[in-house]
């Protein structure tokens, strides 16, 4: 729950390139879940990172989670089915870039 609307991160693939499991971001309305305020037209994290393309199901990242700590949003995600990975960006930075409906920068760190 943030103070735009919840929060709200999917995965899937595009018709166009069904090699990829992406993940998108959307923004649903507090009072009424079932109104979209803002969704991104672009994935905010796709596979392009050697771990994400490389392991038991190459080219795949999906979120399983997020947590806000400090005013930092992090993203854990699996990639390859064989990592698990976060990405993270200041939450206010990236509700603000949502909201305009651009790309979220996102800095990747693997976890071990």
């Amino acid at each position: 729950k943030t103070r735009y609307g919840w929060l709200v991160f999917y995965h899937a693939i595009n018709a166009q390139d069904l090699t990829k499991y992406r993940a998108g971001a959307m923004l649903l309305d507090l009072n009424d879940p079932t109104k979209i305020l803002y969704r991104l037209k672009a994935p905010i994290l796709e596979p392009s990172e050697d771990y994400e393309n490389n392991g038991f199901k190459a080219g795949v990242v999906y979120i399983t989670g997020a947590v806000v700590k400090e005013g930092l949003l992090l993203i854990y995600y699996g990639a390859a089915d064989s990592f698990v990975s976060v990405s993270y960006a200041p939450l206010d930075e990236f509700l603000s870039v949502l909201i305009q409906e651009e790309k979220p920068k996102l800095r990747r760190g693997l976890l071990k």
